[in-house]
């Protein structure tokens, strides 16, 4: 497996159109195993194909428990992914992300999530998903990303507050655009 090189904001690959997944290949098996790896040494929860400069629909996770470090993670290779349904109830939470180093910032996100996707072979996958693993795929930077972060922020939504060492500062849509 190889490292892959993680594209750092503000990287025009980050804004760009992600292309749709459509063959299930051996060149998309190898991506997703270079992915993985390269998420896991950063490391990551979550990695999309854009934020390591591939302009495809494609995001990997990985995740066990937020209340036991020790439980098994679970890995999620999702093609195509599309958040279907979002509770209205929210959970604010501490984020960050890889293509934007040593910033994390403060976001509300819904408790509850449903994605619709693909897994590595083509196979259709809808996750119910609750709590820290809603957030990771709520996060613009991980499902948002593999659709087009041109409808939006590349990084946490329409506003958040966010934290580099000791200086604080609102993010808008502005810093994003091109």
């Amino acid at each position: 497996m190889t490292i892959l090189n993680i594209v750092t904001f503000p990287d025009k690959v980050l804004r760009a159109d992600t292309e749709t997944i459509s063959n299930f290949d051996h060149e998309l098996s190898t991506l997703v195993d270079n992915m993985v790896e390269t998420m896991r040494v950063a490391p990551g929860v979550g990695l999309a194909a854009p934020q390591v400069a591939v302009s495809k629909k494609l995001v990997v996770v990985e995740f066990g428990s937020e209340l036991d470090e020790s439980f098994p993670k679970q890995l999620y290779v999702l093609a195509n992914p599309e958040i279907t349904e979002r509770s209205e109830e929210t959970v604010r939470g501490i984020e960050g992300c890889l293509s934007v180093p040593d910033l994390v910032g403060t976001v509300d996100r819904a408790r509850v999530v449903t994605v619709k996707a693909q897994d590595q072979h083509g196979k259709p996958l809808k996750i119910r998903a609750e709590g820290w693993l809603a957030r990771i795929f709520s996060m613009r930077s991980i499902i948002s990303m593999a659709f087009s972060i041109r409808t939006g922020l590349m990084i946490f939504g329409s506003r958040m507050r966010m934290t580099r060492t000791s200086l604080t500062f609102n993010v808008s849509e502005a810093a994003f655009s091109d």
